[in-house]
């Protein structure tokens, strides 16, 4: 399902130059639920950004679908991105003059496609928002927040899930929520779920663990 052969990610050069990431080699098959671990700088939210498409590797491939996503021109990329990969990001990245409802269904109208009504209407029940799909993000609670970007990173039906602290910011409760939500959604729609976290006991209930040090995966 998704492939990373021989991936590196330098910032700078000469002096300052960093290597984020060195000779990644990686395999996540299709459905599996995955934990990316590391103390912080160690590379896992560039390993996430890369592996969705959103910063470009110095060197190697990530290959999805049969497809070296880095050898797509910018805009093939982009509509590579919306239609396969949902991303969820730690601070919920809402747009504040959208109802919850329009933030939702956004990657589906940046593509110019119609929304599958019954679909969206199915998310807002599993993630508990029917009732909130007029309101602006700043009328929503941190859970019904970043529930909302669930929702968006879903909408489209990617085969794959990332997220990057996806419960950095709530309590508990709320992450506990988050978690058991984004794990229902993968197994309902059989989507690979890869989340980078700091939290332990998340990543124990993860089928494979990839924990980063230092830029390299450790063994």
């Amino acid at each position: 399902m998704l492939e990373i052969k021989e991936l590196y990610k330098t910032y700078g050069s000469g002096e300052v130059k960093v290597e984020a990431l060195k000779n990644i080699n990686l395999a996540i098959n299709q459905g599996e639920f995955v934990a990316i671990v590391g103390s912080s700088g160690s590379g896992k939210s560039t390993l996430l950004h890369i592996m969705a498409g959103l910063d470009m590797p110095t060197k190697g491939s990530i290959i999805m679908d049969d497809q070296d996503i880095y050898t797509l021109k910018e805009d093939d990329l982009a509509v590579f991105r919306r239609r396969k990969i949902g991303f969820v990001f730690q601070f919920f990245n809402l747009i504040p003059v959208l109802t919850l409802e329009e933030n939702i269904q956004l990657p589906v109208l940046l593509d110019h496609q119609k929304v599958d009504e019954p679909y969206m209407n199915e998310l807002l029940e599993l993630l508990g928002l029917t009732s909130r799909r007029s309101h602006l993000p700043s009328q929503l609670s941190g859970g019904q927040q970043q529930r909302a970007a669930i929702a968006r990173a879903l909408i489209y039906k990617p085969s794959i899930i990332f997220a990057d602290e996806p419960t950095g910011n709530l309590d508990k409760k709320n992450s506990k929520e988050v978690l058991d939500l984004l794990k229902l959604s993968s197994k309902k729609y059989n989507q690979t779920l890869v989340i980078v976290t700091h939290d332990l006991e998340i990543a124990a209930g993860a089928d494979k663990i990839i924990t980063l040090s230092d830029g390299e995966v450790k063994l």
